[in-house]
This record gives structure tokens, sequence and C-alpha cells, in this order.
């Protein structure tokens, strides 16, 4: 999913589990402006997290200004093992 602009829309699907830290990471990369700070946010399953900053640190070079665990009614909707990532996005054009 992304949010922005006051909408949630499908950003991308991801055959299998396995492969959605890396999309998800991948996605917000290749959206991020370039040396912007950003943030990770994740469910009830810290195993995703890790994995996930795991994937940003090494391909960006820097670590999360910040680290949230999502509320518990988006958490309902989303599943327990929810992750995401909060960045500027580059600019178009």
């Amino acid at each position: 999913m992304k949010i922005f602009d006051n909408g949630i829309t499908t950003a991308a699907k991801c055959r299998g589990e396995r492969k959605l830290v890396e999309k998800v990471a991948e996605m917000s990369i290749a959206n991020m402006e370039q040396g912007s700070p950003y943030e990770l946010i994740y469910g009830n399953d810290p195993a995703c997290l890790d994995e996930l900053r795991r994937l940003m640190v090494q391909q960006l070079g820097y670590e999360p200004a910040a680290v949230y665990q999502i509320g518990a009614a988006v958490a309902a909707y989303s599943g327990p093992r929810v992750v995401g990532a909060a960045f500027t996005r580059k600019k178009e054009g």
C-alpha cells in the first residue's frame, strides 16, 4: 500500500511473503529523495523490521531517523507482519 495525498492505493503486488520486505526496501529506495532521512514502521514482528532495516542501511549507507510500531487499528487491517518506510519522495521532473 502507498499512502500519499490523503489516499491509500496499491503500490505493487508481490508473490510470497519471503520477497515482501525486499520489495518494500526496493520501492522505497527507488522513490526516496537521495540522502533524505527515512523512518521505519512495523507491526508485531520485529524480524520484519530487522530485515527491512538491514536492507535499507546496506543500500543507503545510513540508519533510519526513527522507528515506530504501527497502531492496533492499522495492524487489524494489514496483519501483524506489516512493515514499511516513510520518506521524502523524489521531486518529479
